[in-house]
């Protein structure tokens, strides 16, 4: 989709961190007047984006908005990658909507996946009044302090491939959150399946919903979700969610650029979807397992049963052995451990 005016300010201010670019400049690379260019700069500054102007010198940008807009993001993956596909290739992230509000952003995704959307849309929303999480939960979506985003999702994949979509997913995110907030690699770690933890509290959930062709055995569409504590204090989180949630910024002690962190995300995605049917990519998954060798609980047909986690295999499957010897591979199922349930 062509940028904006106001998307191309952004873009070159981005670009030129530190560094003040006049109106004149700027109005002459963009082919418009510098009427126009104080608009877009005006626009900007309403999105929360900190840009400076200094007389004789031209405007500035000091810092990265805290509020998630598609102007925003659309700059830094210009500014990640240099080779992203063309506008009719539907690269993901290609078409990105951005919502003050939304019940569900992933019932939306649905809803547009069934209506014919192409393969890379975004919605985002910067809250969620009826937000969801796997087995009918809900999840805890306060406005701008975190972040609640849907890609529709049309890769050429078989049903077995499609399996390892959640996993991949979950990694993709942990990845993004590390290059994002400079973090070693291996501090997010991933609870099967799809819940990412920092310090030992859960700071992002991963709902995929998919329709199958039965008939051909192979996906039509999926929709990844991606519900995200970015920045919620201890103390505003419900009372049964207090000891068992964080937020990036109350773990990592830092803000992290909501924009950015969107971007980092797509980016991830758009570069490693292709290698879902392979492998390797699952050594990494594996190496932040939270569970391999915990003593956990699963529930089968109402009731808790113990086992112990022996490993995840390449193919997403989580091993155990139950308290009888006897063992089993997991495609999914709803467990606990340490006495807690998520």
């Amino acid at each position: 989709m062509p940028e904006s005016i106001r998307d191309q300010v952004l873009r070159l201010l981005m670009d030129n961190p530190n560094t003040s670019i006049s109106g004149s400049e700027l109005a002459s690379k963009l082919h418009v007047t510098r009427s126009a260019v104080w608009k877009a700069v005006e626009g900007l500054r309403k999105d929360g984006f900190p840009i400076e102007a200094v007389t004789n010198r031209g405007y500035r940008l000091a810092g990265e908005s805290g509020k998630i807009s598609e102007g925003g993001i659309r700059a830094v993956l210009q500014s990640l990658s240099h080779s992203i596909k063309k506008e009719n290739e539907f690269w993901i992230g290609w078409d990105i909507q951005v919502l003050d509000s939304a019940v569900s952003t992933n019932s939306l995704a649905k809803q547009e996946a069934q209506k014919g959307a192409e393969h890379g849309k975004v919605i985002i929303a910067r809250e969620q009044l009826g937000g969801r999480g796997r087995s009918g939960r809900t999840f805890f979506s306060p406005r701008d302090t975190g972040l609640y985003l849907s890609v529709i999702l049309r890769p050429e994949y078989s049903l077995e491939d499609s399996f390892r979509l959640t996993a991949w997913a979950a990694l993709c995110v942990a990845k993004a959150i590390e290059h994002t907030a400079q973090a070693p690699e291996g501090t997010v770690q991933i609870k099967w399946i799809n819940d990412l933890f920092l310090d030992g509290k859960k700071v992002c959930g991963i709902l995929t919903e998919a329709s199958m062709d039965l008939e051909m055995r192979k996906l039509e569409y999926a929709v990844i979700g991606v519900g995200l504590n970015l920045s919620t204090p201890a103390k505003d989180f419900p009372l049964e969610l207090q000891d068992k949630a964080v937020s990036l910024e109350t773990a990592l002690g830092k803000k992290t650029p909501p924009n950015s962190l969107i971007a980092a995300i797509l980016m991830e995605m758009e570069n490693s979807l292709a290698e879902i049917p392979e492998p390797g990519w699952m050594e990494d998954y594996r190496r932040r397992s939270l569970l391999t060798g915990k003593e956990i609980e699963i529930l089968r047909e109402g009731e808790w049963h113990g086992c112990r986690v022996l490993d995840i295999g390449m193919d997403g499957k989580l091993e155990v052995e139950y308290l009888d010897g006897t063992r089993e591979r997991l495609v999914s199922g709803e467990i606990r451990y340490f006495e807690q349930s998520f």
